[in-house]
């Protein structure tokens, strides 16, 4: 009896000690798993500390996607304290991304009818704002059916394609003057009692730097009159055109004091740190206007290509001026890059160089982009106070690598 015990004693030693084995590298491996993700975590503190940092925060949804994923396994495989540091690291995302947020729920998408010509607005819409960055490279003549289909009271576009400005200036009528450019149309279709708008400083296109009617970096439209705030789309640099904050006072009828403050804002996308700095300091600038607006009790919308999402530095230094971020946090949907954006060549009428071989670069990313969580909220409006979401709507695809978007929004 006392030899076959001790023969399985043997046999059940080994076994048990591959069992640990196995069991401490599993929880190795875990442990290796979640450690970049505390670091991940830790960006969203000090997005501003670096480019890297910033770009790390941007990223909070698909963050929240992985240390999810990650907890699903630690209770499967039964690591209680690390799934308990895990989900310390969800709250922390969480709250992280429901900050400065004017819509947690989402809210109905706007889908017009085969046979309606326009999206009907929900009750109590005080405003509807259209924002589309049409990506230069682009060609955009549909983006008047979404004029005709969405009839917004207040228009901005970032990187007018040469089409969407051909096709801009047969709807308002051409430009009356150069830099900074400012025109009214009396019998705009799509606006009453016309469309007035405002351009902010012209970035060139190669072939047609001469002429300032189709090339642009951010457009200002609006259903009511507009008023630039001086100095407003000068370039802060001469080496750098793009470093201009267009922003105008729109004359809304139904606003408190009847004024609303329009900030079209697109800064440089952080694909370099000297891009990166750029794009801060102009949202830094746009900043600065609304808080001097807010002292004056004048309502706030900034609207654009941010190049930065609800969790990143640029979203921050602007809620930090005390606007909210229009897009719902429940609503799992990107704003760029689209697919078909990735894929389209530049248009053949614009002279660019080595078109061929622009188009083949676009070629070579065309498996990227599309779906959630592949796509990133970097278009949005952000608002004062005085406004809440009553809808927030992706668009149809317009040939550029950004969705146009549109808000309905209410006063409060």
């Amino acid at each position: 009896m006392n030899a076959t015990n001790d023969r399985g004693a043997r046999q059940g030693a080994p076994s048990g000690l591959r069992r640990r084995r196995r069991s401490r590298a599993l929880t190795a491996v875990c442990a290796a798993l979640l450690a970049p993700l505390v670091a991940w975590t830790a960006a969203l503190l000090d997005p501003g500390a670096s480019r890297l940092v910033d770009l790390l925060a941007n990223l909070c949804a698909q963050l929240l996607l992985a240390t999810l994923v990650l907890m699903l396994a630690l209770a499967a495989l039964r690591r209680w304290r690390l799934l308990g540091a895990a989900a310390l690291l969800v709250l922390v995302q969480c709250a992280m991304l429901s900050r400065h947020r004017a819509a947690i729920l989402p809210r109905p998408g706007l889908t017009p009818s085969a046979t309606d010509t326009q999206a009907a607005r929900p009750p109590g819409t005080a405003l509807r704002v259209l924002l589309f960055n049409a990506s230069r490279g682009q060609t955009s003549d549909a983006f008047l059916d979404d004029l005709r289909k969405w009839d917004p009271d207040i228009v901005v576009i970032a990187e007018p394609s040469p089409g969407v400005m051909r096709s801009w200036r047969a709807l308002v009528g051409p430009p009356v003057k150069p830099i900074p450019l400012s025109a009214a149309s009396p019998d705009g279709p799509f606006f009453e009692p016309g469309a007035h708008w405002q351009r902010g400083f012209h970035l060139p296109w190669p072939g047609i730097e001469n002429d300032p009617a189709l090339v642009g970096d951010v457009i200002i439209a609006s259903r009511w009159g507009l008023t630039p705030i001086a100095g407003s789309t000068e370039p802060y640099s001469k080496q750098d055109p793009g470093t201009a904050v267009a922003s105008v006072i729109a004359n809304v009828p139904s606003a408190p004091g009847g004024q609303v403050l329009i900030v079209g804002l697109h800064p440089p996308s952080p694909r370099n740190s000297g891009r990166w700095e750029l794009g801060n300091e102009m949202t830094r600038r746009a900043a600065a206007l609304v808080e001097d607006a807010r002292s004056r009790g004048t309502p706030v919308l900034v609207i654009g290509d941010l190049n930065s999402t609800p969790t990143g530095y640029r979203s921050r230094l602007l809620a930090g001026a005390g606007l909210r971020r229009a897009k719902p946090l429940m609503r799992l949907e990107g704003t760029w890059p689209t697919r078909e954006g990735l894929t389209t060549a530049v248009p053949a009428d614009v002279k660019a160089p080595n078109p061929a071989d622009h188009a083949q670069a676009r070629a070579q990313r065309s498996s990227f982009g599309g779906n959630w969580p592949l796509t990133i909220a970097i278009d949005d409006a952000l608002i004062s106070d005085e406004f809440g979401v009553v809808s927030w709507t992706r668009s149809e695809s317009r040939g550029s690598d950004h969705w146009p978007i549109v808000i309905d929004l209410t006063w409060e």
